[in-house]
């Protein structure tokens, strides 16, 4: 914000020509060792996804894991299989219509995501009524 109000990088138009990595970009190579600090950003960015989508993937394939006893491993291929089709949705999103057609599905599936999240609430409700019927 700084650099946009004392008109160093106009940020703001950047934003509307370029969009959002390119405004990232001229706001990184503004700060000293900028050389240094781009390909620390991309490093971090890197280990940041690789680190999401490998959560992601446990948790994934250990959910869809038959008979997983506590403390064991979900199967390696499994993981594997969750972390192609994670990526096939993801690439192929991309492709049809880049971050305007991730920023409508993730509105589309929030909706579902929003009703069972209501439901677990009255769960919730009825659980504690019930664990603590005078309170």
């Amino acid at each position: 914000m700084n650099l946009q109000l004392q008109d160093i990088i106009p940020v703001k138009d950047i934003l509307a020509d370029s969009g959002g990595p390119a405004a990232v970009v001229a706001v990184l190579k503004s700060l000293p060792l900028s050389a240094i600090v781009l390909p620390f950003f991309v490093l971090l960015a890197v280990i940041f996804l690789s680190t999401s989508m490998d959560s992601a993937t446990y948790i994934l394939s250990a959910i869809a894991t038959k008979e997983l006893v506590e403390g064991q491993e979900p199967p390696r291929w499994h993981r594997m299989v969750w972390g192609a089709i994670l990526a096939t949705i993801s690439i192929s999103l991309l492709l049809i219509g880049g971050l305007r057609v991730i920023q409508t599905s993730a509105v589309v599936v929030s909706v579902p995501i929003f009703i069972f999240y209501l439901l677990l609430i009255v769960s919730l409700l009825r659980w504690l009524k019930q664990d603590f019927p005078k309170a």
